[in-house]
């Protein structure tokens, strides 16, 4: 049995992967901000393999800074790294302004923007929930070292650049780089999770 620890993109509940297939040998454990382990959940024991969306990646690279006595298997980005704001990702401009014009009908367009059908869009979380989350990865963001074994880059992702993934990646050649025909949201090309963990 592998364990699978899944880091959630911004906004996102369990709705976003629910259409994935997830294999009899897999046991996954999504986790929403703020990306609080269940108090049962013991990594020590058994194999894990972590994987991190979109900024979902950023707090699992956290994570894993900050735990080193927590051993993944293989620790893996989806358009996403420790380096979401500037060279590896988002223009600053663009994330200062985001939070300064969020409302809940922009908020859709940036759920179209990256992709996400609508069905799999959050059923949960408020908007005020989701706004307090932006506004809180800006306050406490700082570029991470990279702990990332093997990445997936879309490439047509229009939220973190493709480009900026790229030439973040480049720095890192032992870094697996898989290219992904999708748009930021790529869970309806990547639709198994025994496909992402052996990619």
């Amino acid at each position: 049995m592998v364990h699978v620890l899944f880091f959630n993109g911004w906004g996102m509940d369990n709705q976003a992967v629910s259409n994935m297939e997830i294999p009899v040998k897999v046991n996954l454990h999504i986790l929403n901000y703020p990306y609080e382990l269940p108090p049962n959940l013991d990594l020590t024991q058994g194999t894990w393999i972590a994987v991190g969306w979109s900024f979902g990646a950023y707090y699992l690279n956290k994570f894993v800074l900050e735990h080193p006595e927590v051993k993944f298997q293989e620790i893996i980005a989806i358009n996403g790294n420790g380096a979401m704001v500037g060279r590896g990702g988002i223009n600053p401009r663009m994330l200062d302004l985001t939070i300064s014009t969020l409302t809940s009908d922009s908020l859709l367009t940036f759920y179209d923007n990256m992709g996400l059908p609508r069905a799999l869009g959050n059923k949960t979380r408020s908007f005020s929930e989701i706004n307090d989350e932006l506004v809180y990865f800006k306050q406490q963001y700082k570029e991470l070292e990279n702990v990332f074994t093997k990445v997936y880059i879309s490439d047509q992702d229009r939220i973190v650049p493709t480009k900026a993934q790229e030439r973040y990646f480049k720095q890192y050649p032992e870094v697996k780089q898989i290219k992904v025909n999708s748009p930021h949201f790529p869970f309806q090309e990547l639709k198994n999770w025994q496909g992402i963990i052996e990619g």
